[in-house]
């Protein structure tokens, strides 16, 4: 009796663990489904990190999605290892984030293998590669302190963003001279 009450405890344990179930934390807020479309000259781009960030602060989780093939991230907020679809009712700024593929990339696992100093030596030079390909997403949209999207999800629950409508390099500074001297 007592090995069939054992087997029907591990049963009941392996279907839990398998249902995906999982703790709540208690501050975790409500979510509503929400995805972010994002598009150049109206075309979806790939693999561009969208990241929210709320306005007021409040909360140790954080809201982030991928663009897949067709331009659109489907929005998951995250708390340690409890993740759901959705965001929370807030105000957010959006931050968007895309690295240029530089040929020649090594996988994780390659570059793992390449020990400390070559892993340092190859991260510098596919860094440097990147610096000199043209730039994907505007540099506004990858700061958060200066980024112009806020999306409100209590109003809309897709947000469309088509890269052109910003610029791509930040507004040169002017320099300014009197009689050969620069301000």
């Amino acid at each position: 009796m007592n090995i069939l009450h054992f087997f029907n405890r591990f049963i009941i344990i392996l279907i839990i663990g398998i249902s995906g179930c999982s703790y709540a934390p208690p501050d975790f807020p409500k979510t509503k489904p929400c995805s972010v479309t994002v598009l150049r000259d109206s075309q979806p781009v790939a693999d561009v990190y969208v990241t929210l960030t709320p306005v007021e602060s409040g909360g140790m989780w954080t809201v982030s999605g991928k663009t897949a093939a067709n331009g659109v991230a489907v929005l998951r907020t995250f708390q340690g290892t409890y993740v759901v679809q959705g965001v929370p009712e807030k105000t957010f700024k959006v931050t968007l984030e895309k690295q240029p593929v530089v040929e020649g990339e090594k996988s994780p696992k390659e570059i793992q293998e390449l020990g400390m100093v070559g892993m340092q030596k190859y991260l510098e030079e596919i860094a440097q590669k990147r610096a000199a390909l043209p730039k994907i997403i505007p540099e506004i949209l990858n700061q958060n302190s200066r980024t112009p999207i806020l999306f409100d999800p209590t109003k809309e629950q897709t947000l469309r963003i088509e890269l052109n409508d910003y610029p791509m390099d930040p507004p040169q500074k002017q320099i300014l001279s009197i009689g050969g001297q620069k301000l």
